[in-house]
């Protein structure tokens, strides 16, 4: 992938560096948590503005409180509905309400906000008057938690709905086919001419490839002094034993390109740019079972597959190098 002194890299692309969502929806979480429980702590030492009576700002906010705590079990359940409707109607790896950001986003502000109005109630609980600002903020919070629950249930909507879930794949997509496969012109490396100096293979539980670390294994190839050829792609299965990249040039320990390939159980939009072509397929193939017989779907799913393919036949065959 780089020969140092003879190949600068090259941008190729966000989608290859985009983190793991997962992770960045935990971290948002506890983030939310951690500015909540802080902000409840520093309520009472806050004296700016109007003074009103402690007590009753202290019983507003635990209602506030402990009511937030129903949004989150109605933000689950919408969740539960949506997916368990889209893979009973469209296909079983349409994950996409799952993974937008603004399920965990909305999540993780409910949580924080509940946080903040519980901690801000317990502190001032001692106080005989509190600024007018305790209650302004919590109200100011509230209305912050409706419109992101609002946005989330239009969100839903769409994800249930055949024409906004078709152009929703598709875009998704296009972005990942730009990605991968820059049309800009660009000087390529060579394929390299050295023997293999060894064969990186797979021996972990079976798994698919989800995204690769690329910006990683360049800065461990520019180390070693070597050049390393992938074999598999995003979207492709790991079996035990499967051979996954050949080292060129120098030696370079597979632990460290075992850690660039970033594995799960499903494929991901992220580096994948056949996943969409994989999932219309789905909804077309689904449509014109005995079960539905729903030709029109279909005929939706396949102008969208078609619009794809026409990206494909446009771009240069080996970008991707």
């Amino acid at each position: 992938m780089d020969q140092p002194g003879r190949f600068a890299p090259t941008p190729i692309g966000h989608a290859f560096l985009v983190p793991r969502r997962r992770v960045r929806a935990g971290l948002t979480q506890i983030l939310c948590v951690v500015v909540g429980l802080a902000a409840g702590l520093a309520m009472p030492y806050l004296r700016s503005g109007p003074m009103i009576p402690a007590r009753q700002v202290s019983e507003m906010l635990v209602a506030l409180g402990l009511g937030l705590l129903g949004v989150v079990a109605v933000i689950f359940s919408l969740l539960f509905l949506v997916v368990q409707w889209a893979a009973t109607t469209f296909t079983p790896r349409l994950l996409l309400f799952r993974d937008d950001p603004i399920v965990w986003r909305t999540f993780a502000f409910a949580i924080g906000q509940s946080v903040f109005d519980i901690t801000a109630a317990l502190a001032i609980s001692n106080e005989t008057d509190v600024s007018v600002v305790v209650p302004s903020l919590a109200v100011l919070a509230l209305l912050a938690t409706l419109t992101l629950i609002r946005l989330l249930q239009l969100r839903a909507f769409s994800a249930i709905q055949l024409a906004p879930v078709l152009t929703s794949i598709s875009s998704r997509g296009r972005a990942v086919f730009a990605a991968v496969y820059p049309t800009t012109d660009r000087e390529l490396p060579p394929l390299p001419t050295l023997p293999v100096i060894t064969t990186i293979e797979w021996h972990r539980p079976p798994a698919v490839l989800q995204q690769i670390l690329v910006e990683d294994l360049l800065q461990s190839t520019r180390n070693c002094r070597s050049m390393v050829v992938l074999r598999v792609s995003p979207g492709s299965t790991l079996r035990d034993g499967l051979p996954l990249a050949d080292v060129y040039g120098g030696p370079m320990p597979a632990n460290t390109i075992l850690d660039a390939l970033v594995s799960g159980s499903e494929r991901t939009f992220t580096q994948d740019p056949l996943l969409a072509i994989r999932l219309l397929a789905d909804i077309a193939l689904r449509a014109l079972s005995p079960a539905i017989n729903d030709p029109a779907t279909a005929v939706q799913a396949l102008d969208e597959i078609e619009d794809l393919l026409s990206l494909v036949a446009s771009v240069r065959a080996d970008s991707i190098r």
